[in-house]
């Protein structure tokens, strides 16, 4: 397939994958980061991961819908780095 200039294909399950953990802190849906170094630290997914492992135990996952309105209310400035 052919990708515009600066695309590449990546396939998600080669750095994400759900924690074999079975018993997390916070939400049970944590995902598992395999180990990264230099520039891969700070790819996008690498930092939504370290965002989504922090969410509350608050938040519902039950539907999007549920999921959207609980979510409206964390506050992600920590996870936010200007560059």
């Amino acid at each position: 397939m052919d990708h515009p200039i600066g695309y590449v294909d990546v396939d998600i399950g080669d750095s994400i994958s759900f924690s074999p953990a079975v018993h997390t802190r916070g939400h049970g849906y944590k995902l598992f980061k395999k180990q990264s170094a230099g520039i891969h630290c700070s790819f996008f997914s690498e930092r939504v991961i370290n965002a989504w492992n922090g969410l509350p135990t608050y938040v519902d996952f039950k539907t999007l819908a549920v999921f959207k309105r609980t979510i409206g209310s964390i506050d992600f400035s920590s996870y936010l780095k200007r560059y």
